[in-house]
């Protein structure tokens, strides 16, 4: 009985350098695919932040022409590398501003075309402004009825 004892090997309990390399593998597999999906997202985050950023920047501006009972001008201009801003006058003088979220840009569909509020808060005219971050882009519609559509 001694010698059918000694025969058995005993294994211990426990995990193979081989299995645990195996799961390294799979776990970085699964991380770096995680990771460019993640990366995409965060894309998508920030560009619908700065598309909504331009939205309620012409609301605020028709509101602002409705309170202040004047003609105000909207234009997007470039800055530094902080980013862009959009800055809205009132003959000649800036009546106020917004920065964009930082890599943002924003650019006239219709180079040259102001959008202009009248002092009801109505657009003279449509426009539509085209926010960019990175290499996606998003429209921002401004209706001739005031309305802002992302």
């Amino acid at each position: 009985m001694n010698a059918s004892k000694a025969n058995k090997t005993t294994r211990t309990k426990g995990v193979t350098l081989l299995e645990m390399l195996i799961v390294i593998a799979v776990i970085g597999l699964i991380t770096a695919l995680a990771g460019v999906g993640f990366n995409r997202y965060l894309q998508t985050v920030r560009l619908n932040e700065a598309t909504r950023v331009v939205g309620d920047t012409l609301r605020r501006v028709s509101d602002q022409a409705i309170t202040e009972s004047r003609r105000l001008v909207v234009k997007a201009a470039d800055i530094s590398s902080d980013g862009a801003e959009i800055v809205w006058y009132a003959d000649d003088e800036v009546v106020g501003r917004q920065v964009l979220p930082v890599g943002a840009e924003v650019t006239a569909v219709t180079p040259g075309q102001d959008i202009s509020f009248m002092g009801r808060g109505l657009p003279e005219r449509g426009a539509v402004l085209t926010v960019t971050r990175g290499e996606q882009s998003r429209d921002v519609r401004l209706l001739p009825t005031g309305m802002v559509v992302r």
